[in-house]
């Protein structure tokens, strides 16, 4: 579904709508399913479904890939390493590094992959969530009272990634961006406007905020995000 007439950011997925991504795309038997809601030069999200025991085969991939866990377990080996990835939690992976995929149980993740060509360290393309291990999101930033926190993890000319934490009653005011932007709650409810319209998202449902569209985001409980802002 189109986000804008003639200029559709995000795809298959509709804007200022509260949704939850693994309601987006169902299990089937003895398959894997796939449904791309981002697909730009240097960055794609897709999100994914596994019947158990269903595996992608090795490969390697130039992007950086981003692994969060909706439903169910994922074993991610990397290399000679096995990582058990289990729901709400991620997991990154290098670029060009061999990874193959397995599902535990029935499992829906959202794979981010993120092209590091104009990156000048490699190392350094996702920040401050360490590499090869297994994190859960919202316990890289704590609540700070009476205040907003946040940290950035990918900051690029056409792409920011960061997280955010908002103590009850903290709101970041009325303000429009020149990209869309994707808020995946992680903990806690906000209240989040949209031009004229007031959304209440709560933990492990997302919303897109429309780009040159004014928006304001409030703590109605204490809140963490992940915010993704994609720039055409």
């Amino acid at each position: 579904m189109r986000g804008r007439e003639g200029n559709a950011i995000f795809r298959n997925i509709e804007i200022s709508r509260i949704v939850e991504l693994g309601t987006m795309i169902p299990y089937r038997e003895g398959r894997i399913i796939s449904h791309s809601i981002l697909n730009l030069p240097n960055i794609s999200m897709v999100l994914f479904s596994m019947d158990v025991e269903e595996e992608i085969s090795e490969e390697t991939e130039p992007e950086a890939g981003w692994i969060r866990v909706m439903e169910g377990s994922l074993k991610v080996t990397l290399g000679d390493e096995d990582f058990i990835v289990e729901e709400g939690k991620d997991i990154l992976i290098s670029p060009n590094k061999t990874h193959a995929l397995k599902a535990l149980s029935r499992c829906k993740y959202l794979q981010i992959s993120i092209g590091v060509n104009s990156i000048m360290e490699l190392g350094t393309f996702i920040k401050k969530i360490p590499v090869r291990q297994v994190v859960a999101l919202s316990d890289l930033i704590e609540y700070e009272p009476h205040k907003i926190s946040s940290i950035s993890l990918v900051q690029k000319k056409d792409l920011t990634i960061s997280l955010f934490s908002l103590d009850q009653g903290e709101e970041m005011g009325g303000h429009a961006s020149t990209g869309d932007a994707m808020v995946q709650v992680l903990d806690g409810t906000a209240e989040i406007t949209i031009d004229d319209t007031t959304y209440l998202v709560e933990a492990g449902q997302s919303i897109i905020m429309p780009a040159n569209i004014q928006h304001s985001l409030k703590a109605v409980k204490p809140y963490k995000m992940l915010l993704t802002v994609v720039k055409p």
